[in-house]
């Protein structure tokens, strides 16, 4: 993987559908390891306030360690991010979802982020629709890019206050979360993402999980 450039052609793929799909799963062996890290480290600072489980903020990706770290920290991500145009790494988080009983948390709304970002998404475990797979709209990035710029633009850049819930803030232009395809893959699914692409979680039904992690880039 990390001799793989990000080529123009996959480029114009991200911008005109939203996110590129990896062709090869991430081996077995580095997705348990990666999987059992990242559940130690939700389980011993996640957030269980978190309606949809746990999630965690662990930081950006220079405080990673272990094999966090050393699958994320390549010139491969780097470089396709900087490509992209989004050069500083941010941050690396996971979440494990793999409860229904609490309400609807923020991205389980139809939305796209307040702040623009391009993410690299990997599943640690079989997502389907039954285990709440990544949900998106082909082809919204643009439309997803105008409305964050002029949310932004008129809360004068309050982050908690940009309006980007489809099905809340944007009711006129009938988007919903039917509208959405589910991006179902096994554990070991990777995909680059922008997150002007309206997107959202999926549901988790009564004894299914979910545990996934994410290197963002902004």
């Amino acid at each position: 993987m990390n001799s793989t450039t990000l080529s123009s052609n996959v480029i114009n793929v991200i911008k005109d559908v939203g996110l590129y799909i990896y062709p090869n799963l991430v081996e077995k062996e580095a997705v348990e390891k990666l999987k059992e890290q990242t559940l130690n480290i939700l389980s011993d600072r996640g957030d269980t306030d978190y309606k949809f489980g746990t999630s965690v903020n662990m930081g950006g990706l220079n405080e990673q360690h272990g094999f966090i770290r050393e699958f994320f920290d390549t010139n491969h991500f780097n470089g396709m991010a900087q490509q992209y145009g989004k050069g500083e790494q941010r941050a690396v988080m996971a979440t494990h979802d793999y409860r229904n009983d609490k309400g609807t948390e923020r991205n389980g709304f139809l939305h796209f982020d307040r702040t623009h970002t391009f993410k690299f998404f990997l599943y640690l475990t079989d997502c389907d629709e039954s285990s709440g797979a990544f949900r998106y709209v082909p082809g919204s990035r643009e439309l997803g890019e105008t409305l964050r710029t002029q949310a932004t633009i008129d809360v004068g850049g309050d982050y908690k206050t940009i309006s980007n819930r489809l099905e809340v803030d944007y009711l006129d232009l009938n988007y919903t979360a039917a509208d959405a395809k589910p991006l179902e893959g096994k554990a070991g699914t990777i995909f680059a993402f922008d997150t002007d692409t309206f997107h959202m979680g999926g549901v988790i039904e009564d004894g299914k999980e979910r545990v996934v992690i994410r290197s963002h880039y902004v």
